[in-house]
C-alpha cells in the first residue's frame, strides 16, 4: 500500500512538472499538449509579406508581457486599444473563415515568428497562452466577449506537456506554454515554431471566423518580451465549390438539351 501511494506521488509530480515545454535546443525538437503539437519548424519562408500573417503584435519597452487577438473591429477598440500592442493592426491583424484553411496531413498549421533579438541574452521569448475559438462575429474586440465564442483548443486546458522530439523537455511553470529561441532561426519571415492541430476539432465550425488568443513573455526575465513583434500566419489554400445537388440537377438538364439539338442537327 505504501509503494502504490509512493508511485501515485511520483505520477503526480511527474504530471504537475509538466508544464512548459522547452524547444530551444534545436528546429528538430517539439512535443504535444494534448491532441496539438508545437514542434520547432515546419516551413521556411523567407522575407517579411511572405509569412503573411493574420495576428501580429508587440509591446514597447523591454521585459514585458503582453497578450493579443486577432479582429476586423477597427479601430482597433476595447481591450486591443490599450498600450502599443498592434504593430500595424490595420494590414496585418484580421480573421479569416476556418473553411480557407489548407489541411495537412489531417492538421491545421500556424506558423509564429518570434522577431525577437538575435543573441545578446534576449533571444528567448515564452508563449504562455495559445487559445483558438470560433464566432459567426469577425469584430470582437474584448476578452470578455471571445470568452463568449466556440472554443476550439486551449493550450492550459489540453493536458500536461509530452516532450517527443529532438533534445525538448518539460519544466515546471504555473501554466502550459512554450519556451522558444531567436537564435535557432533568426530572421523576420522566418519560422521558430509551428503548432499543428487537429482539423476534426474545428467540426461544425468550418463558416465561422477564427481568433487565435495568444500571450507572450511570462516565464521570468529571461523569456520576456523585447520590444520586437510577433507574428502569426496559417496554412490556408482555396477549397473547391462543390455544386448543390440541385445545381447538378439543372447542370445535368441543361446538358441533356445540348446533346439532344446537336443529335437533331446531325440528323438533319
Amino acid at each position: 500500500m505504501a509503494k502504490t501511494l509512493a508511485c501515485l506521488l511520483l505520477l503526480v509530480t511527474a504530471v504537475a512538472n509538466a508544464d512548459y515545454l522547452d524547444i530551444t535546443t534545436s528546429l528538430t525538437d517539439g512535443g504535444t499538449f494534448g491532441v496539438a503539437t508545437f514542434k520547432g519548424q515546419f516551413t521556411d519562408p523567407v522575407g517579411t509579406g511572405i509569412f503573411e500573417p493574420f495576428w501580429r503584435a508587440r509591446q514597447s519597452g523591454n521585459d514585458t508581457t503582453y497578450e493579443f487577438f486577432n479582429t476586423d473591429a477597427r479601430p482597433l477598440s476595447g481591450d486591443l486599444a490599450a498600450g502599443n500592442n498592434a504593430n500595424g493592426g490595420d494590414i496585418t491583424n484580421r480573421t479569416f473563415l476556418v473553411s480557407t484553411l489548407l489541411a495537412v496531413d489531417g492538421q491545421f498549421v500556424f506558423l509564429l515568428d518570434t522577431n525577437e533579438p538575435n543573441g545578446g541574452g534576449k533571444d528567448l521569448l515564452s508563449l504562455d497562452r495559445f487559445i483558438i475559438r470560433t464566432s459567426s462575429s469577425s469584430t470582437i474586440n474584448t476578452y470578455a466577449g471571445l470568452a463568449g465564442a466556440n472554443l476550439v483548443y486551449d493550450i492550459d486546458t489540453a493536458g500536461p506537456c509530452q516532450a517527443t522530439m529532438g533534445s525538448a523537455f518539460c519544466t515546471n511553470k504555473p501554466s502550459n506554454g512554450v519556451k522558444l529561441t531567436e537564435e535557432l532561426n533568426p530572421g523576420s519571415g522566418k519560422t521558430n515554431m509551428a503548432v499543428l492541430v487537429p482539423v476534426s476539432l474545428f467540426a461544425g465550425h468550418e463558416n465561422e471566423y477564427l481568433y487565435l488568443d495568444a500571450q507572450f513573455g511570462n516565464v521570468g526575465r529571461d523569456a520576456a518580451a523585447q520590444a520586437g513583434f510577433e507574428e502569426w500566419s496559417a496554412l490556408r489554400g482555396a477549397q473547391p465549390v462543390v455544386p448543390e445537388p440541385s445545381s447538378i440537377v439543372l447542370l445535368g438538364t441543361v446538358l441533356a438539351g445540348v446533346c439532344y439539338r446537336m443529335r437533331k442537327r446531325r440528323a438533319v
